[in-house]
């Protein structure tokens, strides 16, 4: 009886299916990251190497009256609004180079061995691109000729202009929060100015926050859900911000009287998650702050507080390794390419699933 053997095609196919799981496990995202309509970070992978631009869409929720008894309901529906958000994809590369004596075989014993750096970098190229799009600035859309609406775009919180920040804080006015409070001017630099220096994150923050994403009145911030039915948001906050939580003197007694006081569990040992009023705060220590724009020059730090529909990605093709041998055969290079793209969702200018935190650090 002839043994099972694997087609090389297929052992590659299988390799790179395991490599981009690996490596979006090690950003530390992928728990909020699925297919799913209520996904953090919604995937999608209908491109599959054809094209290079993909659209999620994003339906409003319904908010009419509807009618009741008798009433006729026939000229009286409601018009479901939708939009979608355009993510274009393009190749991420990079390489290693090994000597002949680390070699072996096969390309796949090559590149299981330049396999843990690669994925480190492809692990960090995701986390900083999705920390760089939560930061985005929108720009709305408007409507074409027709009423139908035009997709929104996006610019970097830095290459933004002035007059850009004020448009997107007008639109986005309940799901931003200026130090303690919502902005309190109609103009983005003055707010971020009036940041004081003792603004910092609190449980209060936190608590403000989610009290926002739960009463916004147009394209309402829906909570994470897990597998087994809990409703969560979820805020990925940097250093600094985490620091100032964790010392908040309610978070610290939370985590020393309400929860296991082991060190493999409570973060007060082991600098885990903190948990406050539904929300799961994560430490991502590459969110960068935004720059000394706060009151008498105070640094100012970045905390997104998310939900449902905060980012799309478009994975139009997986990770795929590829050898090449020089210097008459003794060096031999490992690269990794995919073809990938991510963005903020958005609906008319407003951002439909993260309130952006912008506090004393």
């Amino acid at each position: 009886m002839a043994d099972f053997k694997l087609a090389n095609a297929n052992a590659k196919e299988v390799w790179s299916t395991k490599y981009a799981t690996e490596y979006v496990a090690l950003s530390g995202l992928l728990p909020f990251m699925s297919s799913a309509s209520n996904a953090i970070f919604r995937v999608n992978t209908d491109l599959a190497n054809n094209g290079d631009l993909v659209h999620i869409p994003y339906f409003a929720s319904l908010k009419g009256a509807g009618v009741s008894g008798g009433a006729t309901l026939e000229g009286n529906e409601e018009a479901l609004l939708n939009y979608s958000t355009g993510i274009k994809v393009r190749h991420r590369r990079n390489a290693v180079m090994l000597a002949e004596h680390e070699s072996f075989r096969t390309e796949l014993d090559v590149a299981n061995i330049a396999k843990g750096g690669l994925k480190d970098w492809s692990a960090e190229d995701l986390r900083n691109e999705l920390i760089e799009k939560m930061q985005n600035v929108v720009i709305a859309g408007g409507v074409d000729s027709d009423g139908t609406p035009v997709e929104d775009t996006y610019k970097t919180f830095a290459a933004s202009t002035a007059t850009e920040r004020t448009n997107y804080m007008l639109a986005n006015a309940d799901r931003i929060i200026m130090g303690t409070a919502k902005p309190t001017t109609a103009v983005f630099s003055t707010s971020l100015a009036a940041v004081a220096a003792g603004a910092i994150l609190t449980a209060d923050t936190v608590s403000l926050a989610k009290e926002m994403a739960e009463t916004t009145t147009n394209f309402r911030i829906t909570p994470y859900m897990t597998k087994d039915g809990q409703k969560w948001y979820v805020m990925f906050v940097g250093v600094e911000g985490f620091r100032q939580l964790r010392k908040d003197p309610r978070i610290e007694a939370a985590n020393r009287d309400a929860r296991p006081r082991e060190v493999e569990t409570n973060p007060l040992f082991n600098g885990g998650d903190l948990v406050w009023d539904g929300v799961i705060v994560k430490k991502i220590p590459e969110i960068k702050q935004v720059g000394d724009l706060g009151a008498a020059g105070a640094p100012i730090g970045f905390a997104a507080l998310c939900g449902a529909n905060t980012l799309g990605i478009a994975f139009a093709r997986k990770p795929t390794f590829r050898t090449e041998k020089k210097d008459y055969d003794h060096k031999i290079g490992v690269g990794i390419t995919e073809v990938r793209g991510s963005s903020k969702m958005s609906a008319a200018g407003t951002q439909t699933g993260m309130v952006s935190i912008y506090y004393a650090a």
